[in-house]
């Protein structure tokens, strides 16, 4: 599983597995968005009332420094995934929402540049911009 190998990552660059290490890793993990450091803190203030802003945004910045999360500079400042597949994210341009696609078509992609170009690639970000089906439903297309 994707949290199990970010745990061995964090123990072999002798880092400390805190717990709200743990939690805001796995919050991005499992979430089906992409969220910003203040979603983070909203969603886990609940239950871990003492973690802090500043914990939040140190986070993300130590597990965007290992590759574990990849941010996208998109609308409200950086929102951030943990989505290690090679995938497109389609942006809304009306309601801001962020969707992975998820084709093989695109990791086969992934490996041609790598294998063409002879880089190795620790990952991309495609992102196409149009209008998504709820706002095209709600007549926000344009």
């Amino acid at each position: 599983m994707h949290v199990s190998r970010m745990i061995q990552d964090l123990r072999t660059k002798g880092l400390r597995l805190t717990p709200q290490r743990m939690v805001i890793f796995r919050a991005l993990a499992e979430s089906d968005q992409h969220l910003n450091a203040y979603e983070i803190l909203e969603q886990l203030k609940p239950e871990y009332p003492m973690l802090s802003l500043a914990t939040v945004y140190k986070t993300l910045e130590l597990l965007k420094d290992m590759c574990k999360i990849t941010p996208t500079g998109l609308g409200d400042g950086n929102r951030y995934e943990a989505n290690p597949e090679p995938h497109v994210n389609l942006v809304c341009t009306r309601c801001g929402r962020i969707q992975d696609f998820l084709d093989p078509a695109v990791e086969k992609l992934h490996h041609q540049v790598s294998d063409h170009s002879g880089f190795s690639i620790h990952g991309a970000r495609v992102e196409y911009f149009g209008v998504c089906p709820a706002c095209q439903a709600e007549g926000q297309d344009g």
